[in-house]
């Protein structure tokens, strides 16, 4: 008896609360839209929007260069504040339609189009009428919609890639190659397509992503690619201690260098720390796609090692967690659940808020622990279906 009430009342918890959540994020944004106007929304899109008007105008020199880049920024919103642009020109090709939008118009059209396509990959990898409302109340999709990122347009591609890969590799491997514009999340897909011997979609995804750069330069010269490759050592200085201004708030961030920084490690020691994760997660990706076990584990591993693989990612990056949940929620849903699955993929889901609790409370980021606790189920899925 005890069982089925504690099951009643999850499965009343995760259909009334997601609804509650929205209604509630809307709420808050139409408020604060009421009392401070434009001001309130637009977050890091005004960075695209006025990198796209600059190409569209033939500024480019301005774009990847950051004090000018940051005054251009200055005069537009009135706000000093450093910023750089450090996105291939891949990227801004991709966004280059935006240009011919008002700001306002812009922006809507950014977050409707990605947003629209993150959930329909999170409702194709979990069929259920509760997805769509899991999807929209996940706090990382509040957060990228807070920051106007483009964790949406990254967890789509990924998603989406994953999803045609066994039955329309070439648009699989397309789709992979568009998300080489945040290479971050696209540095473990060759290993794990070489791994499952995805020749077709790795091939496309290579046709794909060197096609991009070709209608980059077509379009925008090569002078856009210049810069950027000029640019490149800087990201990795700011991660390493600031640059020109640029100092990266460490709890905003979700790798295991980024956790070590936070605690006060050295530089040495958060580098070793990250590699050894890039390792492990290299391994645990190649030995998973090889033994192919089935392809929710696959895709469920291969997305968490993505989260920790890196040490440049945001908790906006998070809305990628969302597609390692589904395909885990949907094998528990159909297979039956592991002991304590439930309660994991549930702290998994509110990692975002829960990351911002402990940090402000003790100062430590427990997100890299939830993506290694979640790994850890996947993989012991795949010791339980290898065994029966």
């Amino acid at each position: 008896m005890k069982n089925i009430n504690l099951n009643w009342i999850f499965s009343k918890l995760i259909t009334i609360c997601p609804p509650v959540i929205v209604v509630s994020y809307l709420i808050k944004r139409c408020y604060l839209f009421y009392r401070g106007g434009l001001s309130t929304v637009g977050g890091d899109f005004t960075q695209y929007w006025v990198a796209t008007s600059l190409v569209y105008t033939n500024k480019i020199s301005i774009l990847y260069d950051s004090s000018l880049f940051q005054k251009t920024m200055e005069k537009i919103t009135g706000i000093s504040y450093p910023v750089g642009f450090f996105y291939p020109p891949t990227f801004l090709l991709m966004l280059l339609p935006l240009s011919f939008f008002p700001y306002l118009a812009s922006l809507i059209t950014w977050l409707l189009s990605t947003l629209v396509s993150y959930v329909l990959v999170l409702r194709s990898i979990a069929p259920h009428r509760i997805t769509i409302w899991l999807s929209l109340a996940f706090p990382a999709t509040l957060l990228n919609i807070d920051y106007c990122q483009n964790g949406f347009l990254s967890a789509a591609l990924l998603g989406g890639g994953l999803l045609l890969l066994n039955g329309i590799p070439s648009a699989a491997g397309i789709l992979f190659g568009i998300l080489s514009y945040k290479p971050q999340l696209a540095a473990l897909l060759p290993v794990a397509l070489i791994a499952g011997k995805h020749w077709k979609a790795l091939i496309f995804s290579i046709v794909s992503g060197a096609l991009m750069i070709v209608i980059s330069i077509c379009v925008m010269g090569t002078e856009p690619w210049m810069a950027f490759l000029k640019n490149i050592p800087i990201p990795l200085k700011i991660l390493e201690g600031g640059y020109q201004g640029f100092v990266l708030e460490w709890y905003k961030m979700i790798s295991i260098y980024a956790t070590a920084r936070l605690c006060g490690s050295g530089l040495l020691v958060s580098r070793v720390l990250q590699i050894t994760t890039m390792l492990l997660t290299l391994g645990i990706t190649t030995w998973v796609w090889f033994k192919k076990p089935s392809f929710s584990i696959q895709a469920s591993v291969l997305t968490l090692c993505t989260l920790l693989f890196f040490p440049y990612l945001f908790e906006y990056d998070l809305t990628i967690l969302g597609l390692a949940i589904a395909w885990m929620g949907w094998e528990g849903y159909n297979k039956g659940w592991l002991r304590g699955e439930k309660f994991i993929l549930v702290f998994g889901w509110i990692t975002p808020v829960l990351s911002k609790i402990t940090i402000k409370l003790t100062g430590v980021q427990i997100t890299p622990l939830i993506l290694f606790i979640l790994l850890l189920f996947a993989l012991q899925r795949m010791i339980l279906e290898r065994k029966y």
